[in-house]
């Protein structure tokens, strides 16, 4: 069934699903036969202690955290993505990484101003919070500005469940044809 939606609202993104995602993509570089190591395995555990934390003010927001494992495993996939540590932690135009000092497997994590061999969970938590921010902040400006278009909505498909009411106005000033 397809219904013509009304101008999205903030309640409207929050109290119905589907949520709109933060989508935190996790990369790693496949050494050997294994698509992981122990460090970043420690480190994902982190990232997700932090994603637990963070998740009830996600909630709120009508916002789900995601991570997406990606791993490369050649020269090309590396430059391609940009890829200069392991594990490489990004969300909305941010990044978390550590430095690899003297070219050894050893991993520095720098978070104001100490650093750590470890991803410590302060800094884990600091970068999810901020693309969660920068994600809510997204949504906000989409929503301000009416979402989608009067004439997009007629083709959109909304589940019965979570359709808002339908409505000639096409977002806040309502002052389209």
């Amino acid at each position: 069934m397809t219904t013509t939606a009304h101008a999205a609202t903030a309640s409207d993104a929050a109290g119905s699903a589907p949520r709109t995602p933060l989508v935190i993509d996790y990369w790693t570089v496949a050494m050997g036969e294994e698509a992981s190591c122990g460090s970043c395995d420690e480190t994902l555990t982190v990232l997700d202690r932090a994603i637990d934390t963070v998740r009830p003010f996600a909630d709120q927001l009508g916002i789900a955290l995601k991570i997406t494992p990606r791993t490369i495993s050649t020269w090309d996939q590396a430059l391609e993505h940009q890829i200069t540590a392991s594990p490489t932690i990004r969300a909305e135009g941010s990044e978390l990484c550590p430095s690899h000092p003297d070219g050894t497997e050893t991993r520095l994590w720098t978070w104001r101003g100490e650093t750590t061999n470890s991803l410590q969970l302060q800094a884990a938590l600091d970068f999810v919070l901020q693309a969660l921010t920068a994600r809510s902040r997204q949504l906000s400006d989409y929503l301000f500005h009416g979402g989608p278009s009067s004439y997009l909505r007629q083709f959109l498909s909304v589940s019965s469940a979570t359709a808002p009411a339908a409505t000639e106005a096409c977002g806040p000033s309502a002052a389209c044809p």
